[in-house]
């Protein structure tokens, strides 16, 4: 709340300023704090605000285009959102420039494709080898949706360990919404296992995330 608070005093600023560039940078600053928070249309409203901005005052450069549709799909991969997704994965392929960053943006959203296809086998052969990719920007989220596609591929063991092993690293211990994932995934693999005093107790560290 102090956040984006503070962002929309930014806002007013930049407005008297008339500084298009600050208030396209604060924009997609708002709608990241929504999305953290899974408020995902008033996320998109921000990166929309932003877009817009961009092309009304000509502002130039690649890297701002591409974090907006990199942002803009990853609420549309949290939103089950597949055809939005594909626009988004689209865009960023056509998109200029030979950035690591931007590298990380398309094929994070391919694998993301395949897991709202359901193409989880897919998306594992996918993870696996960005996991391995210099060029890739691999991070704790990864090894979360990797769990995921285990999970729902019926391979409960491998998400358990990648689970655990999320459970047992400094950096999959420093964010409330990859640990809230973490104790839920590991929750359903406990009660399909029969495991109802695990399940409960994952299901209830799940509950402290969610409150956090």
């Amino acid at each position: 709340i102090e956040a984006v608070s503070s962002f929309r005093m930014a806002k007013k600023e930049a407005n008297t300023l008339n500084d298009p560039y600050l208030q396209v940078l604060i924009n997609v600053n708002i709608s990241d704090i929504y999305y953290k928070n899974h408020l995902f249309s008033q996320s998109l409203a921000y990166l929309n605000q932003a877009m817009a901005l961009i092309n009304q005052h000509n502002i130039p450069g690649q890297l701002l285009k591409s974090v907006i549709y990199c942002n803009k799909a990853e609420n549309y991969f949290r939103m089950r959102m597949p055809d939005s997704l594909k626009k988004y994965n689209r865009l960023l392929y056509e998109a200029k420039g030979g950035s690591a960053r931007l590298y990380t943006f398309r094929r994070r959203s391919d694998y993301y494709l395949a897991l709202l296809n359901k193409d989880y086998n897919g998306a594992i052969n996918q993870l696996k080898a960005l996991k391995t990719d210099r060029t890739y920007q691999y991070e704790p989220e990864d090894d979360q949706n990797l769990a995921n596609a285990y999970y729902y591929a019926a391979k409960p063991d491998s998400a358990k360990a990648i689970a655990t092993r999320l459970l047992n690293s400094a950096a999959g211990n420093n964010q409330p919404e990859i640990r809230l994932h973490r104790d839920e995934i590991l929750g359903d693999i406990a009660e399909r296992g029969h495991n109802p005093q695990a399940a409960w107790q994952n299901y209830k560290a799940g509950l402290q995330q969610a409150k956090e």
